[in-house]
C-alpha cells in the first residue's frame, strides 16, 4: 500500500511540473523511497543511512529550500537521529528549523527538539521550541495537547509558575491523557503560590483519583 502511495505521489509531481525541479534527484529517488518506507516502520537507523546518501548527492542543491524532497529528507534525517537518541539530534533539528522556517514540518521539528531537551531534563531549554511549536497551526490535536502539558511542566520545573499555571489550566480543561496530571500540578501550583482556596478546590476534584488520591489527602489536610 505504501509503495502504491509513493508511486501516486511521484506520478502527481511528474504531472504538476515539479518533476523538472526534482530531476537532478531522479537517479537517487529509490534511496528516498526506501528511506520513507523504513522510517514508517520504525527502522530509523537504516532510514538514516539512505537519507544521508540521498542528501550527499549534488551538494550545491542541498541548500535550496524550494526542493520539497530535499526538505523532507532533511526533516526525516533529523527525526531519525532523535528516535535513535543520537548526539547530533539537536544539531540536525536546530539546523532544519533555522534553514526551513516556513516548512510545514518545522513545527514538528520544534516539537521533537523540545522533547529531546525534556527527556534530558533540560527544562529551560525545552521551553523555547515547545513555545514555538504550540503557537503554530501545523500540529495535529494530539501533539498540540501533549505540547501544552509538557510546556506547563517545563515551566513548572523552571519555577516560572505563572506560565506553568497558564498551560496547566489549558491542559486540565480537555479530556486528554494529560488532564489528571495537569489538574494535579495545577493544584500544587495554587498551593505553592498560597492560593489556598483555589488549591483546596483543585485537590477536592482529585480526591477520588487512583493516581493522586494519597497525595491529595495530604494536601487537603493542610489547606
Amino acid at each position: 500500500m505504501k509503495k502504491v502511495l509513493i508511486f501516486i505521489f511521484l506520478l502527481a509531481i511528474a504531472q504538476s511540473g515539479l518533476w523538472a525541479q526534482l530531476s537532478p534527484y531522479q537517479a537517487y529517488l529509490p534511496l528516498y523511497q526506501e528511506a520513507i518506507e523504513l522510517f514508517e516502520i520504525g527502522k530509523y537507523g537504516a532510514a538514516a543511512k539512505r537519507l544521508d546518501a540521498f542528501l550527499a548527492f549534488e551538494e550545491d542543491l542541498r541548500a535550496k529550500e524550494e526542493n520539497d524532497l530535499h526538505a523532507n529528507a532533511r526533516y526525516l534525517q533529523a527525526v531519525s537521529a532523535y528516535k535513535l537518541e543520537r548526539e547530533d539530534a539537536i544539531e540536525l533539528l536546530d539546523k532544519f528549523i533555522r534553514e526551513f522556517p516556513e516548512n510545514t514540518k518545522t513545527a514538528l521539528a520544534q516539537y521533537y527538539l523540545g522533547k529531546y531537551y525534556f527527556s534530558q531534563r533540560q527544562y529551560p531549554q525545552a521551553v523555547a521550541p515547545f513555545q514555538a511549536a504550540v503557537q503554530s497551526s501545523a500540529l495535529n490535536t494530539d501533539i498540540f495537547d501533549e505540547v501544552v502539558y509538557l510546556l506547563g511542566y517545563a515551566y513548572f520545573e523552571a519555577k516560572n509558575y505563572p506560565h506553568a499555571l497558564r498551560y496547566f489550566d489549558m491542559a486540565a480543561k480537555k479530556e486528554t491523557p494529560y488532564r489528571v496530571n495537569a489538574q494535579y500540578y495545577r493544584a500544587i501550583l495554587h498551593y505553592k503560590i498560597k492560593s489556598y482556596e483555589e488549591a483546596y478546590t483543585a485537590f477536592q476534584a482529585l480526591k477520588d483519583s487512583k493516581k493522586y488520591s494519597r497525595e491529595t489527602r495530604v494536601y487537603l489536610a493542610n489547606t
